[in-house]
């Protein structure tokens, strides 16, 4: 599972004062990096380690965070935001805009789980 540097680059290359914009176009870089074969978009309130093994471990090989905020509706309207913005890419396994609920933790991210 690809969690630990990237992570760690994410915290000082994603910054807290970015919009939906500026974070849906290195999102755009990122996936054009990557080049995953498929990708799915999603939020928690929890670890990262924690989602992907409770719901990923066994579809997607990496998880990586893409923003993380202690705010609970940006962290829901950017799920929402970007998944809008992708979900026409042929590799992109999203099939509705937005849902589920996230666990109250004050710690949100945005995550893609993938893979290569």
């Amino acid at each position: 599972m690809g969690i630990g540097f990237s992570r760690y680059i994410n915290q000082f290359y994603i910054k807290k004062y970015m919009n939906f914009e500026e974070i849906e176009k290195e999102l755009n870089i990122k996936i054009l990096f990557l080049n995953p074969k498929n990708f799915k978009i999603g939020k928690t309130g929890k670890s990262l380690e924690e989602r992907y093994d409770e719901e990923y471990k066994d579809s997607y090989k990496e998880i990586e965070e893409i923003y993380c905020n202690s705010s609970k509706i940006k962290i829901d309207e950017l799920e929402k935001h970007l998944i809008r913005n992708f979900i026409d890419n042929p590799r992109c396994d999203n099939e509705q805009i937005g849902s589920g609920e996230m666990k109250d933790t004050g710690a949100y991210s945005v995550y893609l789980v993938f893979n290569k």
